[in-house]
């Protein structure tokens, strides 16, 4: 757990200065160093960047079935005319 929660943290700071970076804006600091446990649990950056950062998993297995569909639907519909090519002419 604490290791899933560390590594959440780390890739919302990495989220956190790309953004800075490449929008040029000036985001809030997500929480002060001293705050313990209970308040980075507390904190909304920490539940609302594991929201974000859930999202990719979930797009990643969408984009994976759809590109699976589509190219099985692409092959049973080309497989007919594929077939009549190849192997009817070779007789």
């Amino acid at each position: 757990m604490f290791g899933y929660r560390l590594s959440n943290w780390g890739l919302a700071i990495f989220e956190r200065m790309l953004a800075i970076s490449l929008l040029q804006e000036d985001v809030p600091p997500m929480s002060r160093e001293e705050e313990g446990g209970k308040a980075h649990l507390g904190n909304r950056v920490t539940w609302s960047s594991l929201l974000y950062l859930a999202q990719i998993p979930g797009t990643t297995i969408f984009f994976v079935i759809a590109v699976t569909v589509i190219t099985t639907s692409v092959s049973m519909l080309i497989a007919p005319l594929l077939y009549q090519v190849v192997f009817v002419k070779r007789k």
